[in-house]
């Protein structure tokens, strides 16, 4: 998307992804834009294999970012970086963390990279327990649901860059929902940020039945996907970006995560 452009004074908007160009360039006569964003979801896990009797957590969501406006001036060059999304967990397998978003900001604006962590990706299901569905990104959201579910996962990943961390507009990622086991427990659906909910709807369910896959958790601008169940594989999110994968039911394996992406607004 380098060297992008519109007349002066114009308005328009541009949205980048995994395959877009860094960097992205400012048009003649913009001076504001405001980014929304959203880092990659984490993705759902595997099913147990030998016994096969419980279901996978679902991933975490990732966190999200909406509106949040800085000054620019025409010509600047704002680099980012929108990693691949990452693949459910195989059968007995966690489901990987969500690779994080980047927005390197020009020094008309302060310079400084934002950074939006991806959604942890749900733990296998074991010997007849379901899996706890993995936190959102980067900020501990809260363990996954399901009576039958163990610890939380891991948190999403850190960066090495320096942080520019906004005080407004940042949407924080919830966990997904723990699996079920195979004696009368099903999976839990992933969970909403409280008060809130996705562009999409709810959404996040798990699959239905005992040993059913966790649902992944959902953000501001996607649905988590649905568990799968007993011997099904859990579904990547099928609408949106950022949001948590479905887990595999017994014995199989768990959906991707969302991708993630950037939009640039300006006018």
């Amino acid at each position: 998307m380098s060297g992008f452009s519109r007349p002066a004074g114009s308005s328009g908007a541009v949205t980048l992804t995994t395959d877009s160009t860094s960097p992205w360039t400012v048009p003649p006569g913009v001076t504001l834009v405001s980014f929304d964003a959203a880092a990659c979801g984490g993705p759902g896990a595997g099913g147990q294999a030998s016994a096969a009797t419980a279901g996978g957590g679902g991933g975490g969501a990732a966190d999200a970012l909406m509106g949040f406006p800085i000054t620019v001036a025409p010509g600047d060059t704002i680099a980012f970086s929108i990693p691949a999304a990452s693949s459910g967990g195989g059968i007995g397998g966690v489901g990987s963390i969500g690779g994080n978003v980047t927005i390197t900001l020009p020094s008309s604006a302060g310079g400084g990279t934002i950074t939006l962590y991806g959604g942890a990706g749900g733990a296998a299901g074991a010997a007849g327990v379901g899996g706890s569905g993995g936190v959102g990104g980067g900020r501990g959201q809260g363990v996954g649901g399901g009576a039958a579910s163990v610890a939380a996962g891991t948190l999403g990943g850190s960066t090495t860059v320096t942080i520019f961390t906004p005080t407004q507009g940042v949407i924080y990622g919830p966990s997904g929902g723990g699996g079920g086991n195979t004696a009368d427990t099903a999976g839990a659906g992933g969970k909403v940020v409280a008060g809130g909910r996705s562009v999409f709807g709810l959404g996040g369910t798990a699959g239905t039945g005992s040993g059913a896959g966790g649902g992944g958790g959902n953000n501001a601008y996607g649905n988590g996907g649905i568990g799968g169940v007993a011997g099904a594989v859990g579904n990547a999110p099928t609408a949106g970006y950022g949001a948590g994968g479905g887990a595999g039911g017994a014995n199989a394996a768990g959906g991707a995560g969302g991708a993630g992406f950037i939009r640039i607004r300006w006018g």
